[in-house]
Formats: C-alpha cells, sequence, structure tokens
C-alpha cells in the first residue's frame, strides 16, 4: 500500500517538475482559469497588500499552512521561501517551464514540496505537495488519514470521484488521492488555463 502511494506521489511531482502538462481537473460547474498574465496581476496585488500592512482575503481559496505560515497558490514564493530559509532540505531545483514562459523551481522542506513559477523575476507559488503524516492540511487531513475524515473534513466541498477528490475553491485545485480508502497523496495547485 505505501509503495502504491509513493509511485503515485513521485509520479505527480515528476509531472510538477516537468511543467509539460497542463492539469486536467474535472468541471465542477465553475471554471476558473489563471494566465501568465493574471498570475502576475495576482501577486502584484498580494504583494501591495503585503506592503501596505493589511492580509489578503484567504477564505476563498485553499492554502496550506506551516505552522503560522500561510502559503496560497499565485502568491509571491519570495516571503514564503525567506520565511521557511531555515528548513530547506537541499537546493532549490530549477528548470525551463513548459506550461508557462519562464523557469519552474522546486523546494524541499521536511514533509513538502512547494514550487514555483519564475517570470521576469518574480517568483509566484504553483504548487504544494504533502510528502508525509508529519503535515497536513488545515483541515486536519494528513498522508494516512481514512477516507471517512477526508469526507467529513470537506463534504461541502465535493466527494470522492474514484479514488481522488479534485476539490477546486477559487484560484487553487486540491487534489487527494486514496489508496483502499487511505489518503496516499495530497497536492495543492494553481488553476491554470485548460
Amino acid at each position: 500500500m505505501k509503495k502504491f502511494g509513493r509511485v503515485v506521489l513521485t509520479c505527480g511531482m515528476l509531472l510538477a517538475l516537468a511543467g509539460c502538462g497542463q492539469e486536467k481537473t474535472e468541471n465542477t460547474g465553475s471554471t476558473a482559469a489563471v494566465t501568465t498574465a493574471e498570475i502576475k496581476e495576482t501577486s502584484t496585488e498580494k504583494a501591495d497588500a503585503t506592503e501596505a500592512g493589511t492580509e489578503a482575503d484567504t477564505s476563498a481559496n485553499w492554502y496550506f499552512k506551516k505552522g503560522d505560515l500561510m502559503i496560497e497558490m499565485g502568491a509571491p514564493a519570495e516571503p514564503v521561501v525567506k520565511a521557511l530559509e531555515g528548513s530547506l532540505i537541499k537546493e532549490p531545483f530549477e528548470s525551463p517551464s513548459c506550461a508557462f514562459d519562464g523557469m519552474d523551481i522546486a523546494y524541499s522542506y521536511p514533509g513538502f514540496e512547494l514550487y514555483a513559477f519564475r517570470d521576469n523575476g518574480k517568483d509566484v507559488i504553483t504548487q504544494v505537495v504533502l510528502r508525509d503524516d508529519t503535515v497536513e492540511t488545515p483541515e486536519g487531513i494528513y498522508i494516512g488519514s481514512k477516507k471517512a475524515d477526508v469526507d467529513k473534513a470537506y463534504s461541502s466541498y465535493g466527494s470522492a470521484n474514484g479514488n481522488h477528490y479534485t476539490l477546486k475553491k477559487g484560484n487553487c485545485t486540491l487534489l487527494i488521492i486514496l489508496n483502499e480508502d487511505v489518503v496516499s497523496s495530497i497536492q495543492y495547485s494553481l488553476i491554470t488555463e485548460e
């Protein structure tokens, strides 16, 4: 069971690093697409809000939380990377992006991977992949959680489609993959143009 989960997680991370395949998600009634220009606009607005001392409204999007640090898709990566600087496991990995014009950057931290897109010197968070049970979603779901717990935490956002949940909220898709009714993978991804 753990071997299958690792294979699924590894495949997800390789796709994220390659950046060549645009994520295809189910249509849940609303189509939210983000273009490169919108990523730049969103990251500028969030940076402006941070500089002004106000906090952006994050209730409209899924986000991952590490301690008090809120990590939201489409947000500037620099403040997050600086806040997590001491816990970086290895040097960031950069590769040309096939999904955008620019570079993709992968950061490894204990329990999760953070992916960003770089264009014109600005890094924007595009994905967070949870790797093990040392981290969890703000709703309390972690790798190893039971399907019943996922149903309870996310029932108002949708239900399982086979062995996975594809939950859209704002500019983010939360993908939870199950193996034998146990969570084997959790990924937050910025919704991009389909």
